[in-house]
């Protein structure tokens, strides 16, 4: 796993077994990018496509936004699906807020190492959080995950919404990503309750 974030993280702050996070890389099948991908929570067997939908979502954005990397023979990205308690414990640690998020992202430097590989960063994600505000928003689980996801990953490959244009910039990106898979523009909201998107 490539964590940006400390080992200790996935082992200390939760109430929970280490030997309950899954590695399933061999699930997740690989194309452009390779998918480290760990659960922490079982509340994600609820959501049993997510492997799939995870790598297509990945690669179609790597398509559109990723630096082409000549010398790299293997890109990666470290995925953890966890529960709200392991994203506060996160969201306290790195950014000073005492609360869950729906998604955390913790970018490294793209350098291409001596053995060919790219290690892009670490993707964070809370169940109850995203359910949550899928069902307030009238959002199918799945949909609101893809665009989570997509949102993360963009975070990794530098985008961000600290100002006005580049939010712009980063939604219009997610909303065109989406429309591939036939998903519905996010930021159109049936109560008008704009997502509320981590900037980490």
């Amino acid at each position: 796993m490539i964590n940006s974030f400390s080992q200790d993280d996935l082992n200390g702050p939760v109430d929970a077994d280490p030997n309950d996070l899954n590695t399933i890389d061999h699930v997740v099948p690989q194309d452009i990018i390779s998918i480290d991908a760990q659960v922490a929570s079982d509340e994600w067997d609820k959501l049993p496509n997510w492997t799939t939908l995870c790598q297509a979502l990945i690669n179609e954005t790597a398509i559109r936004v990723l630096v082409d990397y000549e010398d790299a023979e293997d890109i990666q990205l470290s995925l953890v699906l966890a529960d709200d308690d392991f994203v506060q414990n996160l969201n306290k640690k790195y950014r000073g807020k005492n609360q869950p998020t729906n998604v955390l992202s913790f970018p490294q430097e793209p350098d291409v190492e001596e053995d060919g590989i790219v290690l892009l960063g670490d993707i964070v994600m809370s169940w109850q959080t995203l359910r949550k505000e899928a069902t307030k928003q009238s959002k199918n689980m799945e949909d609101h995950f893809a665009h989570l996801l997509v949102h993360g990953f963009l975070h990794l490959l530098g985008f961000d919404h600290q100002d006005e244009k580049s939010a712009l910039q980063m939604e219009s990106l997610e909303i065109e990503i989406l429309h591939h898979f036939n998903i519905a523009n996010p930021y159109e909201i049936k109560d008008n309750d704009k997502v509320k998107t981590s900037k980490g």
